[in-house]
């Protein structure tokens, strides 16, 4: 904000809650993909340690899975800050229209 007040770029806005859109696409896939595999996976040798990667990837799924959400969640304050500031400078300017 400066001396004059302040302003938006809608269209910035708009592209910028379209990348974290991207994103929230991006984190939702390696969610999807980061799941950990089963126990018989890590072989007889590896079962010592399978329990230990199996609740790592479960942990880190589940944060990857957070992120996801809220970017998402993020996207959505953008787009309806968009909105809200659309809407009030319409408001204002058919306000000033208004004045004989």
């Amino acid at each position: 904000m400066s001396d004059d007040g302040f302003t938006v770029d809608p269209e910035s806005l708009s592209g910028h809650a379209g990348s974290v859109d991207g994103y929230a696409g991006h984190l939702r896939t390696v969610a999807a993909a980061a799941r950990p595999i089963g126990l018989d996976a890590y072989g007889v040798v590896g079962r010592a340690f399978a329990g230990s990667a199996v609740d790592a990837a479960t942990r880190g799924c589940g944060a990857l899975g957070e992120l996801a959400i809220a970017a998402a969640a993020y996207r959505g304050d953008l787009q309806a800050c968009l909105s809200d500031y659309l809407l009030v400078d319409r408001e204002v300017a058919d306000a000033f229209r208004a004045i004989p």
